[in-house]
């Protein structure tokens, strides 16, 4: 699998996308992406995106998946605000303001 250049977490670690997360859980459970596909109502290819990381969590994805999984919604939504915030500090890293000129 290729992985593209990511921030680094707290722990220097690079900071990955909740669906590799849900991807190793649903691995652990012996669940595949088609079975949480039917379990949540989602389309298999909306499922595959989330765990490949081409779209992300939002609070209702989180709440069903955790519902289908054992975990939390909470669990998803902060690995995603985590990563999102990750993602925007890096494309914002050089960007400063428009000095403020008093009229």
């Amino acid at each position: 699998m290729t992985t593209k250049s990511r921030p680094a977490g707290k722990r220097g670690h690079a900071r990955r996308h909740p669906g590799l997360a849900l991807k190793l859980h649903l691995a652990d459970l012996e669940m595949t992406a088609t079975a949480l596909a039917k379990m949540t109502g989602y389309t298999r290819k909306h499922i595959s995106e989330l765990l490949n990381g081409h779209t992300d969590f939002n609070p209702e994805s989180a709440i069903k998946i955790a519902r289908a999984t054992g975990t939390t919604p909470d669990l998803w939504m902060n690995m995603q605000l985590a990563y999102s915030m990750e993602q925007a500090k890096q494309s914002l890293a050089t960007w400063k303001p428009k000095r403020h000129e008093a009229a």
